[in-house]
């Protein structure tokens, strides 16, 4: 084994690049400050992180973004307010058409009674930029504008390749980096894999990784639902919208959701994943595929199978020794908690 002599290296040797950056423990640090407060109380988007949002196509992943935006630029919308009265954003797109953009950017500024221009909102459309240079110039951007709160819709297309590690960590490592020297957020849209719902490609599982808050949008009929997966600090309840016309956002009160319903939607959300698969399945097949698709127990895939035919989410058919799990997509009701299916407890 090769060993390195480190006394020739002198007492002041630091790594290329500069010195290492050790923690001062007894240092002071100010408070976490968050960019954005729900129903007055639950605090959410972290300055100085990363962010990730994911979900499926035509979900509604580019509304979330747009409903903080309103809120950051308004003052509140949809029981979101700004911790501060001047948080300036960067809109950051990577798929759209500037038409399109454009009318989507003025109906998030009706939407938060501003003019149709306004000094604290800069967009930076990147459809047109060459690949290469996206995550360059999106870089640049957020240097120039210093912007509060970063909504990045698209992060996959900053990547050459976001199934390539190396490729995938450069662009997560620079979106990083431009958090701490901006002290900005960085809220990044991603789609996600069919099977597993989780971010897509290796760009998605590091962008998983190094987030401070991971929100998943989902869709039932016309209400969108943003559920915040996981969070390094407080945890946030689930927000809900849903879509108005010319890219509008409007409250969901009305066809908001009871607890029980609420559960059930939870419900449906993680089955449907698992019928896009199969058709039926049998109560061992079913409880396995669950388990290992939540990262449950069996104990736990059991009571969600038992919820679930109780909520009416999915149906046995057959015999006791020959039964059958299918999957309907059942629409959500203001009676959901009253839906009641055949009990499973002989099998539990």
């Amino acid at each position: 084994m090769k060993r390195i002599d480190f006394s020739r290296w002198g007492r002041d040797h630091t790594r290329q690049g500069g010195a290492v950056p050790y923690l001062d423990i007894e240092g002071e640090d100010d408070p976490i400050e968050f960019l954005f407060r729900y129903k007055g109380e639950h605090q959410l988007i972290a300055r100085g992180n990363l962010q990730t949002c994911k979900g499926r196509e035509k979900m509604g992943k580019s509304a979330a973004g747009i409903m903080l935006i309103v809120a950051a630029l308004g003052g509140s919308f949809l029981d979101l307010q700004p911790q501060r009265g001047d948080l300036s954003v960067l809109w950051i797109d990577c798929e759209q058409d500037r038409a399109t953009l454009r009318k989507r950017a003025k109906a998030a500024l009706q939407m938060a009674g501003q003019a149709s221009t306004i000094d604290r909102l800069k967009i930076c459309t990147l459809k047109a930029t060459e690949p290469a240079q996206r995550l360059e110039t999106a870089l640049n951007a957020i240097k120039e504008t210093q912007a509060d709160f970063v909504f990045l819709d698209g992060a996959v297309d900053l990547c050459e390749d976001f199934n390539d590690n190396k490729a995938a960590a450069k662009v997560v490592d620079a979106l990083l980096k431009a958090t701490d020297e901006a002290n900005c957020s960085i809220l990044s849209v991603i789609h996600t894999n069919k099977k597993d719902d989780e971010a897509r490609g290796h760009l998605g599982t590091i962008l998983q990784q190094k987030s401070s808050e991971i929100y998943e949008v989902s869709k039932a009929g016309d209400i969108a639902r943003v559920r915040q997966e996981l969070c390094r600090f407080a945890a946030v309840p689930d927000i809900a919208f849903k879509f108005g016309e010319a890219f509008t956002i409007e409250p969901a009160e009305g066809s908001g959701l009871t607890e029980a319903q609420a559960k059930r939607q939870r419900l449906q959300d993680s089955f449907a994943k698992l019928f896009d698969e199969a058709l039926e399945y049998t109560y061992t097949e079913l409880y396995k595929a669950y388990a290992e698709q939540e990262a449950k127990g069996v104990r736990a895939a059991k009571d969600a199978i038992k919820a679930a035919v109780e909520a009416g989410v999915i149906f046995k058919n057959g015999t006791k020794n020959n039964t059958r799990y299918t999957y309907l997509f059942p629409e959500l009701t203001e009676d959901a908690d009253e839906v009641q299916g055949e009990d499973c407890t002989d099998e539990i």
